[in-house]
């Protein structure tokens, strides 16, 4: 368990103007605070910070000990007291959720879901990934409002009745920009003359089908479309995705299940050509980017897919796109910042208006 904050107590975005009040939220998340671990969540409070929301993180390290959990609830219920917090917000359905839900008490709680704490996952065990979809529908009961990253998982929430709205992760656009591919890969000592497919693997490689990636490349040599994959595992910086993805000819998205997956936003944002499954919202943020392929999740539609959009060549319209959504940093996190002015204030009206 970790807990930390980085300024004295703000204003919450504004937060009845005309009086405005000191209000700390407490961001509850899954992990250790070391490394990249659950980044778009803390860009999020970075961001807020800016905006005067005066954000702690809690870091729940581990979702399998029972003991350990006992001892996190009881050191999260402190943090929540000691740091005067108004709302309590989990930034992960599952353990984590639920964790949070209990120890917020009476205090307002919000819950944000993100895909594997609600989609079905066939490669996890069945029962641990059911057990993870009851917890996050628990935690969703209690909570004063659901922040949902895509509307197909707003869907699935019947339970909460009106009080899920959908504000997607957003992208860091001073960070995530378009580079010349050049630049990009002399930075990275790539080579200037070699196709390259850009892979996130993240810590779960099989879910996001490294295994059937890796066919489909092998698959795209034998199209005679010789092509270098590099493969992310999520040990690089903010710095060093923004140079890959600009030095790259293509992203590649082959996940079983998907919320709304940040590395596609990140892609368009660097005009990125985007080969990806039916999975998340990916169809709804490519509806209008050129070139795209959004294939079955199969090694043949995925080869084939590459194989289009390599033959193509050239940059997307990405970030054009992606701006025009309103999926910038700073456009979501003034939705948090209103949502969370509308949980405290018991506005129920313009939460459902979100």
């Amino acid at each position: 368990m970790t807990s930390h904050s980085d300024a004295e107590p703000a204003d919450l975005c504004a937060l009845g103007e005309s009086e405005p009040a000191a209000v700390r939220v407490l961001h509850v998340l899954p992990g250790r605070p070391e490394g990249h671990n659950m980044v778009f969540a803390r860009e999020m409070a970075a961001r807020l910070r800016l905006h005067g929301v005066d954000v702690v993180e809690f870091f729940v390290e581990s979702r399998s000990s029972p003991r350990q959990l006992w001892h996190d609830f009881h050191a999260l219920r402190a943090s929540i007291a000691s740091h005067r917090i108004v709302v309590v917000h989990a930034q992960y359905g599952a353990v984590t959720g639920l964790l949070a839900a209990l120890a917020a008490g009476r205090h307002k709680f919000v819950l944000n879901v993100r895909g594997s704490d609600l989609n079905r996952v066939p490669s996890e065990n069945l029962l641990r990934n059911q057990l993870a979809r009851l917890m996050t529908r628990a935690a969703a009961i209690r909570s004063d409002a659901v922040v949902c990253v895509s509307a197909a998982l707003q869907r699935q929430l019947w339970c909460v009745g009106r009080k899920s709205v959908v504000i997607p992760s957003g992208v860091d656009m001073a960070l995530f920009h378009p580079m010349e591919q050049a630049v990009a890969r002399q930075a990275l000592g790539w080579r200037s003359d070699e196709r390259v497919v850009l892979f996130n693997a993240g810590l779960a490689p099989t879910q996001k089908g490294q295994p059937l990636v890796e066919r489909a490349i092998t698959r795209l040599g034998e199209l005679g479309l010789a092509c270098r994959l590099e493969i992310v595992r999520g040990e690089r910086s903010r710095h060093d995705m923004m140079l890959l993805l600009n030095a790259a000819d293509c992203a590649v998205l082959a996940s079983e299940s998907e919320g709304s997956p940040n590395i596609v936003k990140e892609a368009m944002a660097c005009n990125l050509p985007v080969v990806s499954v039916r999975v998340g919202d990916v169809q709804e943020r490519m509806q209008c980017v050129r070139p795209v392929a959004i294939v079955d999740r199969s090694e043949h539609s995925l080869a084939t897919g590459m194989h289009d959009v390599l033959t193509v060549g050239g940059r997307s319209n990405g970030k054009e796109v992606l701006e025009r959504q309103g999926l910038s940093l700073d456009a979501s996190s003034a939705k948090l910042c209103a949502l969370y002015r509308s949980v405290v204030a018991n506005d129920e009206f313009a939460l459902n208006r979100r």
